[in-house]
């Protein structure tokens, strides 16, 4: 992790911070998938983590964050990120956005995936896995037990942590990839993504009418609207079944259409602090409704497709 500070003039807004953070780390032709993250701590309030708005001022924005930090990350998730992304340094941190996600537990994956995943991190960061086994042996001298620890005895590998028997299988898939370039697993690991179900999702948790207000989460991806429950996506809404959304206070109402051309609604109940967090900005830019779905990735989003209540301020 870098840090870099920046002197920002008072009124500049959100888009003067993005153009400037895209320019330094040379990706500002691409910059409609990325975006800057900030933590609100408001006084008697949970931390927050909120978008920064491009059209409104960084200061007025960041008055409750202390310091005022902003972090650089991937907004929008490319559906094919080899075609969609030309330049190396934005693959590169869309890898780097992806073993974040993983640790932190977005990146949903079946078991075999995730050791698959977590060993072809391995590959990217460390380095071969015979090389690694031979340091680790040689500054091993003798064990406080009689089971032998791992080279990841001190290296978080998995979210929440790994047991002695899933180490195992990570330092045994990690020994197959002996002999593949750090940029061959980074491509790798991309591809693994892509087939998750979670992959570029953001969950937020709700209460959903239509499933009795059974606890849930749902998120934006690439594909539509997901649900998820636990660990497992329960319904996708593809953009190209999606009619309308609306949200007003606490409540998100989806309106689409279903396989016997039937409208219905989907009605989401957030907090008041997760509807303050939700990318509602996402969905307000001027672009074709038809293209909704296949420019999700690229940030291109339809503002009459996306209504607001009046009596509603985000």
């Amino acid at each position: 992790m870098t840090y870099t500070s920046l002197k920002v003039k008072e009124l500049a807004n959100g888009k003067w911070l993005l153009d400037e953070v895209c320019r330094r780390q040379e990706v500002l032709p691409e910059i409609e998938y990325f975006g800057l993250r900030y933590i609100s701590c408001e006084l008697l309030s949970a931390p927050t983590k909120h978008w920064l708005k491009l059209t409104k001022p960084i200061r007025t924005q960041l008055k409750h964050t202390h310091p005022r930090l902003v972090s650089f990350r991937i907004k929008h998730y490319p559906p094919d990120p080899f075609n969609d992304l030309k330049l190396d340094k934005s693959k590169y941190l869309l890898f780097h956005q992806l073993h974040r996600d993983f640790l932190g537990g977005r990146l949903i994956a079946p078991h075999d995936d995730l050791i698959r995943l977590a060993a072809l991190f391995l590959q990217v960061t460390l380095g071969d896995a015979s090389v690694i086994e031979a340091s680790f042996a040689a500054s091993q001298s003798s064990f406080s037990s009689g089971e032998a620890s791992t080279y990841l005895s001190n290296y978080r590998a998995l979210h929440g942590g790994s047991s002695r028997k899933t180490e195992i299988e990570i330092v045994d898939e990690h020994r197959k990839l002996e002999g593949l370039l750090p940029s061959e697993a980074a491509a790798e690991v991309i591809r693994a993504a892509l087939r998750q179900p979670s992959y570029g999702l953001e969950p937020f948790r709700v209460l959903a009418k239509h499933k009795k207000s059974r606890p849930m989460h749902v998120g934006l991806t690439h594909e539509g609207v997901a649900e998820f429950i636990g660990s497992k996506r329960v319904q996708l809404y593809k953009w190209t079944s999606i009619v309308q959304f609306f949200y007003s206070g606490r409540h998100f109402i989806m309106v689409y259409q279903k396989p016997n051309r039937l409208t219905d609604l989907l009605i989401l109940i957030f907090s008041y602090r997760m509807a303050e967090s939700l990318p509602m900005e996402q969905l307000n830019t001027n672009v074709n409704h038809g293209q909704l779905h296949q420019n999700y990735g690229a940030g291109h989003w339809n503002g009459s497709f996306f209504l607001r209540s009046r009596n509603h301020l985000l």
